[in-house]
């Protein structure tokens, strides 16, 4: 009888063992992917945009949009996640671009195209912007402009889909690259 309980009690501790172990990585992983998840938006959230973290070329300010979109559509953010991004969003862009988008109303077509995006389950699996030495540079009526190209990959499924876009960007009044507007386009 004393070897039964012996057992039985080694048995049992056995199973705690497999069962304490088994909820601690699983925990860990969740732990993991919502620290990444909450990493990249805390990371752009907590940019200084108005002073020394603002991207100093036109092809790291892009970067840093596409940084933002894939939160949007990659990390379903809360809605003050949301107000967050989109602010720093909008600090990218030039003036004329930001008054044609109020925050308000701005926010609501992200939260529009999130809500799109997640019903469609699509995300960005990839984007692939040029290299700096392939922007196009010109100056139109005393302003400096550049054009950025930029490849978005997106996937539903087991499909992807390739789209093209060119951003315009210019430089405001303290040299400062902001985007004044995008394109989709045909191909490369």
């Amino acid at each position: 009888m004393k070897y039964v309980k012996i057992a039985v009690t080694m048995a049992l501790i056995a199973v705690l063992v497999v069962l304490l172990f088994y909820g601690i990585s699983n925990r860990k992983q969740t732990t993991t992917e919502q620290t990444s998840t909450s990493t990249a938006i805390t990371k752009i959230v907590n940019m200084d945009l108005d002073g020394e973290d603002y991207p100093l070329t036109p092809r790291s300010v892009v970067s840093l949009f596409t940084d933002i979109q894939k939160c949007y559509y990659n990390y379903s953010p809360t809605d003050d996640e949301i107000l967050l991004l989109a602010t720093q969003a909008r600090k990218l862009f030039d003036t004329e671009l930001a008054d044609a988008n109020p925050l308000d109303e701005y926010v609501e077509s992200v939260k529009n195209d999130i809500a799109a995006y997640e019903k469609n389950g699509t995300y960005i699996s990839r984007v692939i912007i040029e290299s700096s030495s392939d922007i196009t540079y010109v100056t139109y009526d005393g302003i400096d402009n550049a054009l950025v190209d930029v490849i978005y990959y997106t996937k539903d499924g087991s499909s992807t889909t390739k789209t093209y876009e060119t951003y315009l960007l210019r430089k405001d009044g303290e040299g400062l690259w902001k985007i004044y507007g995008f394109k989709i386009t045909d191909s490369e």
